[in-house]
Order: C-alpha cells, then sequence, then structure tokens
C-alpha cells in the first residue's frame, strides 16, 4: 500500500513551527510593567502600559507579538528601531527587508532567524554562534532534525516553547502542551493540538495568538486546500502556499513556491507527488530529513527501509503504514490509535473490508479521499467521484472516469493535472492512437518523460509500427523492462533472432529479475513458431 499524498502534507504542515521572538530588555516605570506583562503574553495590559509610557519599542514588539506587523512597523519606524523592523517584516514573509534592516543593526540573531525561515540552518549556525544566542541554536537545529541538540540548547535558556517545538516534531504532543502552557505559547498549544487530531482546539488556539499561518495548517489538515492557500496567500507565506498546492495535487506550482524559501522538505514531497523518488531523496537527504526519506521509501514499496526509519523515530504513524502493509491489522489499529489518527484507523478498517468503521474514522477525519478510496472499493464510483471532488484530487478524479470508460473526461482532468501519462493512456484507450502519438512528442520536447516514452511505444506497438516502438524502448535505458519491451516488439516484427539476443541479456545482467519469466514466456512463443 503506497502512502496517501495528502496525508503526508499534514506531516510536513506540523513537524516544525519556526517562531520568532523578539528579544526584550527591560526599562524603569511604566515601561518595566508593560514588559513584564509582554514576557506574560498579556498583549492587551503591556499595549495599554506601553502606550502610556509613549514607548514606541515597547509597543512596537508587543504588536509584533500580537502578529499585527503592519501597525508595528510605524511604531519601529518612528523609533528607527532597526532589529524590531526586522523581526516585523520576518514575521510578514518579506525576508529581504528583514534582512536589510538586521543588517544595518548588525544584528545576528536577526540575521540567524531570517536565514533560519529560508531554510540555511548552517548559515543560522553561524549567526547565532556570533550572537550566543542559544534559543536561537535550538531553532536552527531544530530545523535540522536534531532533537537531541535543539532540545540541549533550549534546556540551557530554560526556553520552554523552544522545547514544546521539539516535542512537537518528536510528536509527544501532551509533553510540549505543558511546556508550551509554562510559557502561555499560544500558537504552540495550537500545533501540539493540531498534532493530536483536534483541529476545533487548534483553531481556537491559533485565534487567540491571531495567528494566520496556524489557521492555514489547520484548513491544510481538515482537506480545504483552497482556504489554506487563501490564507496562506495572505500572510506572504510561500511554504504554506506550497503545502496547499501539494494538497491541490498542483506539484510543479507547489515546488516553485518552496523553492523561495528554499523549503527542500516541501521540494521533496512535491517530488513524491512527481514520481521523481530519485529528486525527492536528494531533497530530503540534504536537510537530513529521515522522515522524508522513510515516505519515499514507502511510496517505493521498499517497506523494510521504510520500518527501521519510522522505528528509529518512533513514529506511529510510520509504524501504522508498515504494519498495515504486512496486513499485520492489530498492531497497524494501535499504531495509529496511538497517534490518534483517524485516517489511518479507516484505511485499516478498509483493508479488511470493514466498510462501516472505515467510513466512521474517515468521516470524523473530514477525509474526503479516504471516503472516495472506500466507495471505489465498494463499486460506487459515482459516489467516489463526488468525494474526489471535494478532496479536489484530479489524479483520483481521472482514475474513476478512466474506470468508467469515459476516457475523453478522464484525459481532461488528467491533462489538468500535469498527469500526462495518464492522460495519454486515455487518448489511447480511446482509440485515438494519432493524437495520443502528437501529445505525447509534445510534453517530450519540454521534458523528458521515461513513463510517456513507455506509453508512446505501447502505442506504436498497437499501430503494427514496431521499428518506432523498439526505438521508444530502447530509450528507456538499461534496464530488464526496456529488454523485454525490446523483444516483445522484435517478437511482433518477426526478428526472432533480435528478440532472444535481448532476452539472453536479461538472463545475464538481470538474472532476478521479475522479467526473466516473462521473457521466457516470449522463448516459448519463437520455438512454437520455429516449430
Amino acid at each position: 500500500m503506497k502512502t496517501s499524498l495528502t496525508r503526508l502534507l499534514i506531516i510536513s504542515s506540523i513537524t516544525i513551527l519556526i517562531s520568532i521572538s523578539g528579544y526584550y530588555g527591560i526599562k524603569l516605570g511604566l515601561s518595566a510593567v508593560g514588559y513584564r506583562y509582554l514576557e506574560e503574553r498579556e498583549f492587551d495590559k503591556a499595549l495599554k502600559n506601553f502606550a502610556i509610557a509613549d514607548d514606541k519599542k515597547g509597543q512596537g514588539t508587543t504588536l509584533n507579538g500580537m502578529k499585527l506587523y503592519d501597525q508595528a512597523i510605524e511604531k519601529f519606524q518612528e523609533e528607527k528601531d532597526y532589529s524590531g523592523l526586522g523581526n516585523s517584516y520576518l514575521g510578514k514573509g518579506e525576508y529581504s527587508l528583514a534582512e536589510e534592516n538586521y543588517k544595518k543593526n548588525n544584528d545576528k540573531s536577526g540575521l540567524g532567524l531570517v536565514a533560519c525561515a529560508k531554510r540555511n540552518f548552517d548559515d543560522a549556525i553561524k549567526y547565532f554562534t556570533e550572537d550566543n544566542d542559544r534559543s536561537g541554536m535550538g531553532l536552527a537545529y531544530l530545523g535540522k532534525f536534531e532533537y537531541d541538540k535543539a532540545e540541549d540548547y533550549f534546556k540551557s535558556v530554560n526556553d520552554y516553547s523552544g522545547l514544546g517545538l521539539v516535542e512537537c516534531a518528536r510528536k509527544n504532543y501532551d509533553k510540549a502542551l505543558e511546556y508550551f502552557e509554562k510559557s502561555k505559547d499560544w500558537s504552540g498549544m495550537g500545533n501540539a493540538y493540531l498534532g493530536k487530531g483536534e483541529f476545533d482546539t487548534a483553531r481556537q488556539y491559533y485565534q487567540m495568538a491571531n495567528d494566520l499561518n496556524g489557521i492555514g495548517k489547520v484548513y491544510v489538515a481538515e482537506r480545504k486546500y483552497e482556504d489554506a492557500f487563501s490564507i496562506f496567500k495572505k500572510n506572504n507565506n510561500a511554504s504554506g502556499m506550497g503545502t496547499a498546492l501539494l494538497g491541490l495535487h498542483k506539484y510543479n506550482e507547489a515546488i516553485n513556491q518552496f523553492k523561495k524559501v528554499n523549503d527542500q522538505q516541501g521540494i521533496g514531497l512535491a517530488y513524491i507527488g512527481l514520481k521523481n523518488y530519485e529528486q525527492a531523496f536528494q531533497n530530503f537527504r540534504q536537510i537530513n530529513d529521515k522522515l522524508g526519506e522513510a515516505l519515499t521509501y514507502m511510496e517505493l514499496e521498499d517497506i523494510e527501509r521504510a520500518k527501521e526509519i519510522f522505528s528509529a523515530m518512533k513514529d506511529n504513524y510510520g509504524l501504522g503504514l508498515v504494519a498495515l502493509d504486512n496486513r499485520n491489522i492489530d498492531e497497524a489499529l494501535s499504531n495509529f490509535k496511538n497517534n490518534n489518527d483517524y485516517s489511518g484507523m479507516g484505511l485499516t478498517h478498509l483493508a479488511v473490508k470493514d466498510f462501516k468503521e472505515a467510513e466512521e474514522n474517515f468521516i470524523k477525519y473530514n477525509d474526503h479521499d479516504g471516503l472516495g478510496s472506500l466507495y471505489a472499493e465498494q463499486g460506487y464510483y459515482e459516489k467516489a467521484l463526488e468525494e474526489y471532488k471535494q478532496s479536489e484530487n484530479l489524479n483520483a478524479q481521472g482514475d474513476i472516469l478512466y474506470k468508467l470508460q469515459s476516457y475523453d473526461d478522464a484525459f481532461k482532468v488528467f491533462d489538468q493535472a500535469i498527469l500526462y501519462t495518464k492522460a495519454a493512456s486515455a487518448l489511447k484507450e480511446n482509440n485515438k492512437l494519432d493524437e495520443a502519438i502528437s501529445y505525447i512528442e509534445e510534453k517530450l520536447q519540454s521534458a523528458y518523460n521515461l513513463e510517456l516514452q513507455e506509453v508512446l511505444g505501447e502505442i506504436y506497438l498497437e499501430k503494427g509500427d514496431y521499428g518506432s516502438a523498439e526505438t521508444c524502448f530502447q530509450k528507456l535505458g538499461e534496464s530488464p523492462k526496456s529488454l523485454y519491451l525490446q523483444a516483445k516488439a522484435n517478437l511482433k516484427s518477426g526478428d526472432y533472432q533480435k528478440a532472444e539476443d535481448c532476452i539472453a541479456q536479461i538472463k545475464v545482467k538481470f538474472p532476478q529479475s521479475s522479467y526473466e519469466q516473462k521473457a521466457e514466456e516470449i522463448l516459448s512463443v519463437i520455438d512454437n513458431l520455429n516449430c
């Protein structure tokens, strides 16, 4: 069983939250009272005291804490407080302006935060080291998935919000809640409840913190991707927009957004969606993202390697997927229950055709993809199609239309989703062979695609153009599949010697390949024809 990419989005959206904190000084009189309230996150009281004291910097810092960045910028501009301006622009996702202002103040910690936001964690560590900023170091190592190091740095300065982030990344959500409660970090509380699957509670805390990005993440978890995209766009959050686009299966658009902020994890997830697994591995390994690697191995059906990583990470969701793949139903249910994962439980019940329980769990999680899979499994294709429309899953919609032999509609959907191989297959099944050839050749001009090349070869086989078919299959590279398809083309053309040569190469170069038995079947056909 392959993982659902929509589920990966939820993982990626809550794995790490990089919080932006101001560094507060202590002033005398009413300003001192204001800073005390600020430390306690009682923003309204803090703002009132700073206003009475005419403390523009205090007002700006409080407004940053309330995520009212434009108002904060006005206050900092009056004071010519460049670090404060940097914090505001960083909160708005305007990294160039943030960097420009931090540089004016030679603020190394601020520059480290910009580097973190851009996922340049090694650069961030250099900046934080220069400033002896141990909370910043914790953030950077958290971004590098080095949780133990991050924890050590946060502990050294009693940074409870940072420790909460570490526990969220480890999926120890109850422990995270304890830390966030201590620091009165409402955004952090929202993250922890989001991880627990308690979306309404998460939304309440994000609203308390005026955290638009957090609300966007709830929409992602609820699979309301258009709403999520609107929220993230409003907040200039490129990673968030990329995540929403992943949910909409717009992988190339997602990559463009992730590249703006050097989000290698997001880019890797997009390449999984595009089935470019080699590139996905490269992106995940650049940032030591073991979870991303494990998910890629699951997509490749290399279950043992995935299990090793999930076990090391104590990832209940991943272990649940592995158990489900191995048909260890009780173990899968146990892992998903421990993760409060209704979608996973729904998948498990679906695997054993316990349709009622599956439906109940999918409904609890608002999982339209899960419901679509359930109805498709039961043969209720029209109902399945409606669910996939709800989740805006064009790939699954196209698959259902293909199954219903609505090939014209399937082609339109696949083409819209940039699933060119499936679009070409729909044309082929609709017996529009010449149109399919033109379509594939056009797509191959912009980007080489082995799957498209293979479909093109199959079409030429069907048309009886065996020479062109052989040429297409040769372009698939040296592999048992390529050699088998070449043998198949040569068999059709009557060139039995070339077919036998291809089969001999399979036996010598790929002796344990699954294509060896298929090759033997071709040899058997040749023997019968020669009798």
